[in-house]
């Protein structure tokens, strides 16, 4: 039988089911979730589906997650506060000055394809002075609806931009990437400013370098002076890594200082935001 799916999890037990709060991210990758007591920054309990390929659409991915939400007793639990994050490209930022949130669907059209049908929501992101405006899975909300009643919904780079922005150096520039299957998302960050944020779709391991080297190229940087930070489904023996220590020097795993994924399968750069919204 072929396999489609990995499933990891910590192997934590909760014991203590009050004050619980559940925080869920959605690509087309797959999914994770991380559960906290709200009297504790640390994460308590973590797990993780990830498809062995991406889905096209958000239609494939409920039809993939409906019988794992079933089957998961850790996500049956009466959580006070849930938290969604979306990780996709139907993004973009608008700074302060020029936004108007009656105008999201305009900003979108410059850089995303949008339908007359399609929610547009935004994300105050008051680290960087801007908004990010962009498109959740209104079938995947809908969902989680039924199932869990009230809960908030974010764009992932809502949280990776402002994690990035404390651990960049004040005088530093760096490049931060977050790798998914097909998707990479990308920020480089000068001391505490965003110089630019943007998400590729890929398919080889040279789209990611070219992606990278003409980014670097672009904002002036040599690629043997750039500082590369790298996070997610990327790893040391993976065939991107391996061409992209090749063209870049300074390459370093970002991880996360949450001890939930100690004695865990799990690498810690592996879920770098998720785990952050719980620390």
């Amino acid at each position: 039988m072929t396999k489609v799916m990995q499933s990891k999890r910590t192997n934590t037990s909760i014991t203590n089911k009050e004050n619980l709060s559940l925080s869920i991210q959605f690509s087309l990758d797959g999914f994770s979730f991380s559960i906290h007591q709200n009297a504790s920054s640390e994460a308590v309990y973590f797990g993780q589906y990830l498809f062995d390929e991406p889905v096209s659409e958000p239609e494939e991915l409920l039809a993939k997650i409906e019988p794992l939400f079933k089957a998961d007793k850790e996500l049956h639990y009466d959580f006070n506060s849930i938290d969604v994050y979306y990780k996709n490209d139907l993004y973009t930022l608008v700074p302060d000055q020029f936004f108007d949130e009656q105008k999201l669907s305009t900003y979108l059209d410059y850089s995303v394809k949008t339908f007359s049908t399609d929610l547009c929501a935004f994300d105050q992101v008051s680290a960087i002075q801007a908004n990010l405006v962009y498109i959740p899975y209104v079938n995947i909300n809908n969902f989680l609806f039924q199932n869990f009643g009230e809960f908030e919904f974010h764009h992932y780079m809502s949280l990776f931009l402002p994690k990035v922005l404390d651990i960049n150096p004040e005088n530093g520039i760096g490049m931060y990437v977050d790798f998914g299957k097909r998707l990479m998302n990308l920020a480089v960050i000068n001391g505490k400013q965003v110089s630019l944020c943007n998400s590729f779709q890929y398919t080889t391991p040279e789209d990611c370098l070219y992606y990278l080297l003409f980014t670097a190229e672009q904002l002036n940087i040599d690629n043997l002076e750039l500082n590369l930070n790298i996070c997610g489904s990327i790893d040391k023996d993976s065939a991107v890594f391996k061409l992209i220590e090749k063209y870049v020097k300074n390459v370093v795993f970002v991880d996360t200082k949450n001890s939930v994924l100690q004695n865990t399968p799990i690498a810690k750069h592996q879920e770098f935001a998720l785990l952050h919204s719980c620390e």
